[in-house]
């Protein structure tokens, strides 16, 4: 049994330990430890792919900012430029979500880490939502 006992102090040690570490530095570990195996699928080459031609387009339009375009300055798009606005849009929009919620979660992990410190009755007390 004290063998048993001690393999779980050691994944606790090890669970407190990386819920300890930022965020930004467990995303940065993920990323490190699973990118490799990702971008030799199909699926990260395609997406690795589309992201950097996604920039390049955003990086020239911000340079050149709609120099291509003629007429008497109807603002009338292609299609495909219509699409990457919105994904623009879209995309700024995730982010800003999912940077609330990463905040969110990192209260309710200091919370719960607190509460954990201060004993089990705390655990009921000013719980954030």
């Amino acid at each position: 049994m004290d063998h048993i006992d001690r393999l779980l102090q050691i994944a606790k040690e090890r669970e407190q330990a990386e819920a300890a570490k930022p965020l930004e530095q467990r995303k940065r570990e993920y990323r490190e430890e699973h990118e490799a195996k990702w971008l030799a699928t199909e699926e990260g080459r395609l997406c690795k792919e589309f992201a950097r031609a996604f920039q390049a387009y955003k990086d020239y339009l911000a340079q050149r900012m709609r120099d291509w375009r003629p007429g008497n300055g109807e603002d009338r798009d292609f299609d495909e430029h219509q699409l990457f606005e919105e994904m623009i849009r879209r995309s700024i929009k995730v982010k800003r979500e999912c940077e609330e919620s990463d905040r969110r979660n990192l209260e309710r992990a200091d919370w719960r880490r607190d509460a954990n410190i201060a004993g089990p009755t705390a655990l009921t007390a000013g719980r954030p939502a």
